[in-house]
């Protein structure tokens, strides 16, 4: 699906984003509902990268997840962060 890849894209670019920390959690908790579980996986990679507040509750969020792809990384956001 290249709407899947467009906004996984997006997402992996989060990673190393300059704007404001506000600013990147909202998109990174929009895809974090998005219906690929790839680009919910994404969000969680990027959030554990990030670090700090927004990993420990990008975690949470994905620990809760239908897919079994993403609450394993979830439990990799944990892990990362040490929470």
């Amino acid at each position: 699906d290249q709407s899947a890849a467009v906004a996984r894209a997006f997402v992996m670019a989060l990673r190393e984003s300059q704007r404001a920390i506000a600013t990147i959690e909202k998109w990174l908790f929009t895809a974090a509902k998005h219906p690929s579980a790839a680009v919910r996986s994404a969000a969680q990679d990027v959030a554990a990268a990030r670090g700090g507040s927004v990993a420990e509750r990008m975690g949470r969020l994905g620990a809760g997840d239908a897919d079994p792809a993403v609450r394993l990384a979830a439990i990799g956001t944990f892990d990362r962060n040490r929470r």
